[in-house]
């Protein structure tokens, strides 16, 4: 199996799609932390990640 398809499965999976949308509302990356800052939400670093 190529890599890429290994990817593409493990985001089609029941378990992939559902765990994103109840844990990490619906993104797919835990988010960015910059050094810079003292204390970020999950919600805040999610969304410095997909700036």
């Amino acid at each position: 199996m190529r890599d890429e398809e290994a990817v593409v499965g493990y985001y089609r999976r029941l378990e992939s799609r559902w765990g994103y949308r109840l844990i990490l509302n619906g993104r797919r990356h835990l988010g960015y932390y910059p050094s810079d800052k003292r204390r970020l939400s999950v919600p805040r670093a999610q969304r410095l990640m997909e700036d």
